[in-house]
């Protein structure tokens, strides 16, 4: 499962691994003396959230399909926050319930991603509130790794500083 991997690659601490998602690609590094550390290929993300959960945040989670056609956009990020990613839908309700239920509700927490199937966003919402935590709609974001890492700067706003814009010129 593609959110299993990236639940092993977040939790991993210390050591480099990369999920690998062809068999050929695996083989291939194998040729070149990379070791698997874990085949996540038929584990479900609530089983490597079980497995693996002291070592991810409490704070942070990603919310994501787990049929790989998001991975590209909240992986790194996920691997980076040491997020749990897991789908937020009808159909995976225990794996939602086990990663927000590990949130520390005594802090502000953050769900990325956005909901599935059989879920409204009532819902998706509500539970994540109830949980101290904030939706954050980037399940199309990019670069977020990059940006989570930019260095604070004061900003001063000035009169000077703000733009004004014209309105746009009467339409046909």
């Amino acid at each position: 499962s593609t959110n299993a991997a990236l639940i092993r690659c977040s939790a991993a601490l210390d050591r480099v691994v990369v999920a690998v998602g062809e068999a050929a690609t695996a083989s291939a590094l194998e040729s070149l003396g990379v070791n698997m550390v874990h085949d996540a290929t038929n584990e479900s993300p609530l089983d490597a959230f079980t497995a693996c959960q002291a070592n991810l945040s409490t704070s942070v989670a990603v919310f994501q399909p787990d049929d790989a056609s998001k991975a590209s956009f909240m992986a790194a990020y996920a691997v980076m926050a040491r997020a749990a990613t897991i789908e937020f839908s009808a159909a995976k309700v225990d794996e939602y319930e086990a990663v927000v239920g590990r949130f520390d509700d005594t802090k502000l927490n953050a769900a990325y991603g956005w909901f599935g199937d059989g879920v409204d966003e009532f819902h998706y919402v509500g539970t994540l509130a109830a949980h101290g935590a904030y939706a954050h709609a980037s399940d199309w974001g990019m670069n977020m790794q990059v940006l989570a890492n930019l260095p604070e700067r004061a900003v001063a706003l000035s009169s000077s500083a703000v733009a004004t814009v014209a309105p746009p010129p009467p339409g046909p």
